[in-house]
């Protein structure tokens, strides 16, 4: 009887761990616009039904660690003071509460532009 009780507690618990990160969706469709030599704009959706903050990391290609950017509520991040004719790569996560995010969405990778001589301007 007493095994029988600890199997369901032990069930019961993950079924409820599983179904309160369900509704954390990770964001989707990261992409990179407006990209210079020294800023880029990054962009990504979610498809979630709550309004979730959101995490960014991003690195220089080839760097093992990552920047983290501070928490925003868009679905918006600028970033400037790049480095020029570098590549970058960034992720994001939904922090949906306190101990309760997403997994990362899957990365994205830009190169910032070269910077043009001010003779062929």
């Amino acid at each position: 009887m007493y095994l029988r009780y600890v199997t369901f507690l032990v069930v019961f618990c993950c079924i409820c761990i599983s179904s309160a990160n369900a509704d954390c969706l990770a964001p989707q469709y990261p992409y990179v616009s407006e990209i210079n030599h020294q800023s880029a704009s990054l962009y990504w959706t979610y498809a979630g039904s709550n309004q979730p903050t959101y995490q960014v990391q991003w690195r220089s290609a080839g760097n093992a660690s990552w920047h983290i950017e501070s928490p925003v509520n868009t679905t918006l991040l600028s970033l400037t003071g790049l480095d020029t004719n570098t590549t970058y790569e960034w992720r994001v996560r939904n922090i949906c509460a306190t101990g309760d995010t997403s997994s990362f969405s899957s990365s994205s990778s830009s190169e910032t532009n070269c910077i043009k001589p001010d003779y062929l301007s």
